[in-house]
C-alpha cells in the first residue's frame, strides 16, 4: 500500500509539471485513491426458505441461537449471517421460516413482544478489517389470518426500543399472504437503510417482532421464487491509520510541490 501511495504522489507531482491545475491535480489524486480502495456491492446476505421445516430441519446443537439457519448467499468479506428465532415457537409450515404463537401466550403490545422476545432475528458480521454500509431490505413475509396483526423491525443500533421502529404495519390478519412483502401488499417498497446508523458499521443484529395474534397460524419469511430475505449494501475494507497519514503526507506533498514549481 506504501507503494501505491508513493505513485499519488508521484502522478500529482507530474500534473503539476505538465501544468495541470490544481482542482485537476487533486481530482486525479482523488480517482486513484478511490480506485485504490476495495468496494464490494449490491447483495452483502440473502437467505432462500424454499423447503425449510424449521422445527424438523433445522437443529439446535452447536447453534448459536435457537433454530438457527445460515444465508445462503453471503458476500465473501462477511463472516457470519444467521437467521434464527426469540423464543420456541417454531413454525410447522414448510416454506416459511418463522413462529407461530397461539392466543394464549402472545401479547398485546410491542412492549410486551420486546420484553418476551416475540421475534425473528437475522444478524449479519463482516470479517475483521471490513466494515459495510447497508442500503436496503427486502423480504417475502406473512402472518396467517390468525397470526401476528402487528409487526415491527427494529435493530440492535436503534436499541430495540420502540419508538425506533425502522418501520411497523399493522392488520396483517386481513392481507394474509404477502402481509410482508417488501411491494404494495406489505411494506409498500424496500426498507430502506441510508441513515447514519446503518452506516461504517461491522456488525448489525435485526428482528421482526409479531403481537396480536387471534389463533396458532404462522408467520415469517415464506419462500417465492428466488431469495426470501436479502440485505443490501457496500462492504469495503478499513483503511489502517499508517495508510491515513500517508493520504495526508500524499496531500501535503502536492501542495509543497504547487507552491515551490508556481
Amino acid at each position: 500500500m506504501k507503494k501505491v501511495i508513493i505513485r499519488w504522489v508521484i502522478a500529482g507531482v507530474n500534473a503539476e509539471r505538465r501544468g495541470m491545475r490544481n482542482r485537476e491535480g487533486l481530482m486525479l489524486m482523488l480517482f486513484l485513491m478511490a480506485m485504490c480502495l476495495e468496494v464490494k456491492a449490491d447483495v452483502l446476505v440473502a437467505w432462500d426458505v424454499t423447503d425449510v421445516d424449521v422445527k424438523a430441519d433445522l437443529n439446535m446443537e452447536g447453534a448459536e441461537s435457537a433454530y438457527e439457519m445460515e444465508a445462503t448467499t453471503m458476500d465473501s468479506h462477511i463472516q457470519r449471517s444467521a437467521l434464527s428465532l426469540g423464543f420456541n415457537a417454531p413454525s410447522e409450515a414448510v416454506d416459511i421460516y418463522g413462529f407461530k404463537f397461539p392466543s394464549a401466550i402472545q401479547e398485546r403490545s410491542l412492549a410486551d413482544a420486546i420484553t418476551e422476545g416475540h421475534f425473528i432475528q437475522f444478524v449479519l458480521f463482516a470479517k475483521s478489517g471490513y466494515r459495510f454500509n447497508l442500503s436496503s431490505i427486502e423480504m417475502k413475509g406473512t402472518s396467517g389470518t390468525s397470526g401476528p396483526d402487528d409487526i415491527a423491525l427494529m435493530s440492535d443500533v436503534d436499541g430495540f426500543v420502540e419508538g425506533l421502529e425502522i418501520r411497523a404495519l399493522t392488520g396483517r390478519q386481513t392481507t394474509t399472504a404477502g402481509s410482508w412483502d417488501t411491494d404494495l401488499s406489505g411494506w409498500g417498497d424496500a426498507i430502506e437503510l441510508g441513515a447514519s446508523q446503518y452506516q461504517d458499521i461491522s456488525s448489525i443484529t435485526f428482528r421482526i417482532y409479531g403481537w396480536n395474534s387471534s389463533g396458532t397460524a404462522s408467520a415469517g419469511i415464506r419462500s417465492l421464487e428466488g431469495d426470501d430475505l436479502v440485505i443490501n449494501g457496500t462492504i469495503e475494507a478499513i483503511p489502517e491509520p499508517a495508510v491515513i497519514g500517508f493520504i495526508g503526507l500524499a496531500g501535503i506533498g502536492a501542495l509543497i510541490v504547487r507552491r515551490f514549481m508556481g
